[in-house]
């Protein structure tokens, strides 16, 4: 055998790795109640997918000779769009909600609010500012920005729904962790003040929120 036949057959074999061992165009992943995500292997886009359902029972036991009362209903039925774009510094999320409570169903039949719960551009400049511009949470109390699916109870406290601002279109200010110790969180944030499910803005009016989470013992 030549040196040159040699050669060449090593060069065809190394070749036959490399096309072996490239990287894939993305990352497919699935972790429980993360959902499904694609990934760009140089962290230039991901695309996260997931879904919740929330059934509730709810069971009434009435006095002596009262009948009892019985009932199910789908309290949360939600899908969650969301990832980044060019950058790990740039996010966006569309969350979408289509059970009777979340859309307002009347017993007509009728809709009183559309299904989009968030839409927002995230641009995490740095660690200690963040700023997003679309429809979400308000920045007013700590147990409405906490997600339903992280809660230890059944649902939210009846205060909460007297009293919270619930979701509105505008832009907020804040950081989860300002420093690596976690020890707090702040955001600040203008909005329209007209809620998720009625548009435009007829007047010059606007709502305008802060507040600071503390953690002592860090995250």
């Amino acid at each position: 055998m030549s040196l040159g036949t040699l050669a060449g057959g090593e060069a065809w074999a190394e070749q036959t790795r490399t096309t072996t061992t490239a990287a894939p165009a993305l990352l497919f992943s699935y972790k429980l109640g993360k959902g499904v995500a694609l990934e760009d292997p140089g962290h230039r886009f991901k695309l996260n997918i997931k879904t919740r359902l929330q059934v509730r029972y709810t069971g009434e036991s009435g006095d002596e000779g009262a009948k009892s009362q019985h009932g199910v209903a789908i309290r949360r039925a939600r899908l969650d769009v969301g990832g980044y774009i060019a950058s790990p510094s740039i996010r966006y999320r569309m969350q979408l909600a289509f059970s009777p409570a979340d859309v307002g169903l009347t017993d007509a039949g009728a809709q009183r609010r559309v299904p989009v719960l968030d839409g927002y551009i995230e641009l995490r400049a740095a660690q200690a500012l963040w700023v997003r511009a679309g429809q979400g949470k308000v920045p007013f109390n700590l147990e409405r920005l906490a997600s339903s699916q992280e809660s230890r109870m059944v649902d939210r406290s009846l205060v909460d729904g007297e009293f919270t601002l619930d979701r509105d279109v505008g832009v907020t200010v804040f950081s989860d962790a300002p420093t690596d110790c976690g020890c707090f969180g702040y955001a600040a944030g203008c909005t329209r003040a007209r809620g998720t499910h009625r548009w435009g803005w007829p007047t010059p009016s606007s709502c305008t929120s802060a507040g600071w989470r503390s953690a002592p013992s860090g995250r």
